[in-house]
């Protein structure tokens, strides 16, 4: 990859960064903000992308990928996690001189990652095993709540805060009122989602709520009554999934976050675009959701090595 910018665009970003970094009195480390910043433009019209706007977060997980397994300038092995986060570092900056300069209208979501750049491994189940898990689900509670975190990515918290209220089932629509970071959010529902939900609200829950705390709020109920918290939950998961048999999910521990990282990982797998399960996770930036492109991307690597 050449290191010498082509386009006048890219040029004229360049030496406004170069200025912006004075600005900022950042000089002690000038050197290699020009050299990081120098590589990310070279990247982008290496791979024919000519204009800023036209930079998405899926543009950034690819260089994301490709900052990881790019070889060190000495040859030997590749960037450290340290030297990534420069990049990327080097990219905000970058990108912080492009909003103030009117270039860009928002700032465009980076890959982020903990001090040690050491992401927990998530533990994900197939869609075969997400069917079993419907398949031995013994109630319509049960079924309800494989639905709301598998069908719908809820997180834990979001499930035992849901109301009765936050569901509409003429728009197909589940409100998360206020998940993390006390955001609100829409997610769509499939038809298998909307037909478990609403047998589950007009049938068992009815049913428990009939002779105790009629007016109760909450979607999901106790056998007295009461809210249904995640830990309650999560136990009747670990519950279901004993009953299955399969040893694969046995060992792993699934827990309702891994289903939830699991419909992530299938959208993305069948093709949905990573806007959309950030916006269907509820993430505010690409830090968390992009691991999923990533993994789909290794996947689709493996079948097609595979086939040569």
């Amino acid at each position: 990859m050449t290191m010498e910018l082509q386009n006048p665009r890219f040029k004229k970003y360049f030496i406004g960064f170069d200025q912006f970094i004075k600005n900022k009195e950042l000089k002690s480390k000038s050197k290699m903000y020009h050299v990081q910043a120098l590589e990310f433009m070279s990247w982008l019209e290496a791979k024919g992308i000519t204009s800023m706007t036209k930079v998405t977060s899926g543009v950034m997980v690819d260089y994301h990928e490709y900052l990881t397994n790019r070889p060190k300038r000495s040859g030997s092995g590749v960037l450290s996690q340290s030297s990534i986060n420069g990049h990327l570092y080097t990219i905000a900056l970058l990108f912080e001189d492009l909003m103030e300069s009117g270039v860009l209208n928002s700032i465009i979501s980076l890959p982020k990652f903990n001090r040690d750049g050491v992401k927990n491994q998530r533990q994900i189940i197939s869609m075969e095993q997400a069917k079993l898990l419907y398949e031995h689900s013994s109630s319509q509670r049960d079924r309800a709540i494989i639905s709301a975190a598998y069908g719908c990515g809820l997180r834990r918290s979001e499930m035992e805060k849901l109301n009765v209220e936050d569901i509409s089932f003429p728009t197909k629509m589940l409100i998360v009122v206020s998940g993390k970071n006390e955001k609100r959010r829409e997610i769509p529902m499939s038809k298998r989602v909307i037909h478990y939900l609403k047998e589950y609200k007009y049938g068992e829950r009815n049913n428990i709520l009939s002779s105790v705390n009629q007016g109760q709020p909450a979607f999901f109920v106790a056998n007295i009554g009461r809210r249904l918290t995640g830990d309650m939950m999560n136990k009747r998961l670990k519950e279901i999934i004993k009953t299955t048999g399969d040893e694969d999910m046995i060992n792993k521990e699934i827990s309702l976050h891994c289903l939830r990282h699991s419909i992530a990982t299938h959208l993305m797998d069948n093709g949905a675009k990573m806007e959309f399960v950030q916006g269907f996770l509820g993430h505010s930036n690409i830090d968390t959701s992009h691991i999923y492109a990533i993994r789909r991307k290794r996947k689709f690597n493996q079948l097609i090595s595979s086939t040569l």
